[in-house]
């Protein structure tokens, strides 16, 4: 039976449940092994840093698609930022160690916040070619913040520049335990927002309008606020069982 209402896009809503889901999995076990010491070194390997990132591409790229629903991606954008630069507050506060001072949020918020002034130079492209290009350019941008380009090492000075954090050149002593800079992931939004385009206008297969799972639908809507609680609730139930269950 179509499910469809108000011209939502049910299998975006399901993936993004899914994708959340798993990331609160991922954070359960980052806590396990980074705050309270689990020993578990395959947690850092080269496969499950591919998994992490392939989740959270999962959630640009879906907040990318979003933008060409939404009636107003700049108010949208400023409260996800905001949250961004809550969630930096707490850290600073409560665990320094674990700071997160560039992570998703601030990622996504700036995407938003962008996307209205940027919109009718974008839409100068097709969509295809427009999806393409910037998936490539995400793509071969993937390591500048590592200081490389196609395995090349970038000129050091802009990593020596303690305030480029946020474009993707982190100085050599900059630590955020959730990075996520404008370089290379805001075109992976941008990338997202083409693909928005025909989805919007209904050129996807019917099942990407049909709804399967109601759970994971309602999951998929209301991911900003799993994202910003569920480490504190995480936190606080380890913190529980580490340090009095188990003292």
């Amino acid at each position: 039976m179509d499910k469809r209402l108000n011209g939502r896009v049910w299998l975006l809503d399901e993936i993004r449940g899914v994708a959340i889901l798993l990331m609160v999995l991922y954070h359960t076990g980052y806590d396990l092994v980074a705050i309270f010491g689990l020993d578990f070194p395959f947690f850092f390997s080269r496969g499950l840093n591919f998994v992490r990132d392939l989740m959270a591409g999962t959630f640009i790229l879906l907040a990318g698609c979003a933008c060409r629903f939404s009636r107003n991606n700049l108010q949208r954008g400023l409260s996800v930022f905001l949250f961004g630069m809550a969630m930096t507050a707490v850290t600073l506060l409560i665990i320094p160690e674990q700071r997160i001072l560039f992570g998703i949020l601030h990622l996504l918020g700036l995407s938003m916040i962008l996307f209205p002034f940027l919109r009718r130079a974008l839409d100068k492209l097709p969509p295809l070619w427009g999806f393409l290009l910037f998936t490539a350019l995400f793509l071969l941008l993937f390591r500048v913040p590592a200081g490389q380009v196609l395995g090349l090492p970038l000129p050091s000075a802009p990593y020596e520049l303690r305030f480029l954090f946020p474009l993707g050149f982190p100085a050599p002593a900059f630590y955020s335990s959730d990075y996520f800079p404008i370089v290379p992931w805001m075109f992976l939004f941008f990338a997202g927002s083409y693909a928005g385009i025909p989805i919007k206008a209904g050129r996807f297969p019917s099942f990407f309008y049909r709804q399967h799972s109601e759970p994971l639908c309602f999951i998929g809507r209301h991911t900003l606020w799993i994202y910003v609680l569920h480490q504190p609730i995480i936190y606080g139930l380890l913190s529980l069982i580490f340090n009095v269950l188990l003292a």
